[in-house]
């Protein structure tokens, strides 16, 4: 088999190339290189994949345009300026044009496959002028665009998480590639039926019954959201057990999902604030890892300085390998 060469940016911990080994062996990859600012996420791509380079800003026009070529470029920029729970500044904003920063890569470089991901959010109709100009480009440049929205639920992650995704085939790839190209379908039903599947095993110690300590701090905030949570359950004719409650919000956004988590974003990774109502506490690291369809291989525990504070840093930048590796083996 030929051995493919993958490229990254906004890489994090690099999970696409994960999915590739996963899906053709590690001897059929190499990572030739990865661009990320985040220092955790670097220390962990260099422990774990090793790729050959490692660039740490993607604003290094003259840095960037000297990369080698690739068969697969992927783009994962950052949602803030997109997300629904971000101020919509698009290109406007800190990071919304970094897309254009990878596209010069292209302009010098034409990799065979680049897949590019992004919230939904990119799509409003305010965005409308930046997906046209970005599309316009990518043909001029060769490749054919699809398009298309899937939620991380649906490929076996505990997680109701929507993304929108560009695939690009250039034509060098062929016409058999291009026309042959299907999305992957996931399963018909819902990972999020039962937390069970990724609660750690239940201690004598623990009881459904318990809730969040009173307190004069922010924890009488996560009983209040508890049981606010449990009373609208029950008024659903739903079992509370089943619920995973985002206790770090404000009582304005109180939300809670059965048989999974709710969207996990750094904020809340970062602190732990997701209440297990079947266990009486919050989730910990190892059900986190499960939430985000992230196995704790993927990062370095023994062989690095990452805490669990740090598990929030590449909360946004891991999506499951089953959903990755069936885009792979359409490449």
């Amino acid at each position: 088999m030929t051995v493919l060469s993958v490229g990254t940016f906004f890489s994090g911990i690099d999970v696409p190339a994960h999915a590739l080994i996963d899906l053709v062996g590690k001897d059929n990859v190499r990572l030739v290189f990865g661009v990320e600012k985040s220092n955790i996420c670097r220390h962990i791509l260099g422990n774990t994949l090793k790729p050959e380079v490692l660039l740490r800003d993607i604003k290094h026009l003259e840095k960037l345009t000297k990369l080698p070529w690739v068969d697969i470029l992927w783009l994962s920029p950052p949602c803030l300026d997109f997300s629904a729970n971000g101020k919509q500044k698009g290109v406007l904003g800190t990071s919304g044009g970094l897309i254009w920063d990878a596209i010069q890569y292209l302009m010098v470089t034409q990799a065979t496959i680049v897949v590019l991901e992004q919230v939904p959010g990119a799509l409003r109709r305010r965005h409308k002028q930046l997906w046209k100009d970005v599309l316009k480009t990518l043909k001029q440049l060769g490749y054919t665009v699809f398009k298309n929205i899937l939620d991380a639920k649906f490929f076996k992650t505990p997680q109701g998480r929507r993304r929108f995704f560009l695939v690009c085939i250039h034509s060098s790839a062929g016409a058999d590639a291009i026309n042959n190209f299907t999305w992957p379908t996931g399963t018909k039903h819902s990972a999020m039926v039962d937390v069970e599947s990724f609660l750690d095993a239940k201690l004598p110690t623990e009881s459904c019954r318990t809730l969040p300590k009173k307190s004069l701090t922010s924890k009488s905030r996560e009983r209040k959201l508890v049981k606010k949570a449990i009373k609208n359950i029950l008024k659903n004719n739903g079992n509370p057990s089943q619920a995973i409650v985002d206790v770090g919000c404000s009582h304005k956004f109180a939300t809670h999902r059965l048989g999974g988590f709710p969207t996990m974003t750094r904020t809340r990774c970062s602190g732990h604030n997701y209440w297990a109502i079947a266990r009486g506490r919050k989730v910990n690291t190892r059900e986190l890892c499960r939430g985000m369809g992230l196995h704790p291989k993927l990062i370095p525990w023994k062989n690095s300085r990452f805490l669990m504070q740090h598990l929030g840093r590449v909360s946004e930048t891991v999506c499951r390998l089953d959903a990755l590796g069936q885009y792979s083996n359409q490449f």
